[in-house]
């Protein structure tokens, strides 16, 4: 997913091994077009997916620093979906890419969501400011 990420919105279809063969993983474009959905729906119900997973753009924040570093964050919905299972999964993607004179480094971030909750950034946010910081060993020294 991260590799293709730029490529979004698409579909990841996920097929279950069979007969010693491992997890099978075919990626779907689907273009932001109403006809694109309709004809991905229909497609779906031929297949016998064992899951799915739909990664799409939600928004692009650009900073440029006064030095010669710039950042550019995104952050990425991705919904899950698993066979036999009635609810599906949010999850909130963000990717941190800077620029400067050393390279690139690019950080990422993901959390689960509330898919009706707040918006992405202030539940990103809030999964850092809420982080109980007991559960971690702490080191002595």
């Amino acid at each position: 997913i991260v590799e293709n990420i730029q490529d979004a919105p698409f579909l990841v279809c996920l097929y279950s091994s069979t007969k010693g063969v491992a997890m099978r993983l075919e990626r779907e474009f689907v273009g932001v077009e109403e006809q694109n959905w309709s004809k991905m729906k229909s497609s779906l119900k031929e297949k016998a997916l064992d899951g799915m997973i739909l990664v799409e753009e939600l928004k692009e924040i650009k900073k440029e620093a006064e030095d010669s570093t710039s950042k550019c964050s995104k952050l990425w919905g991705l919904l899950m979906q698993e066979k036999g299972i009635d609810l599906g999964a949010c999850y909130i993607l963000k990717t941190s890419r800077i620029c400067s004179a050393l390279g690139l480094c690019t950080h990422f971030c993901l959390i689960r969501a509330q898919c009706h909750g707040n918006a992405a950034e202030v539940q990103l946010r809030n999964s850092w400011l809420n982080m109980d910081f007991q559960d971690y060993p702490r080191s002595l020294g």
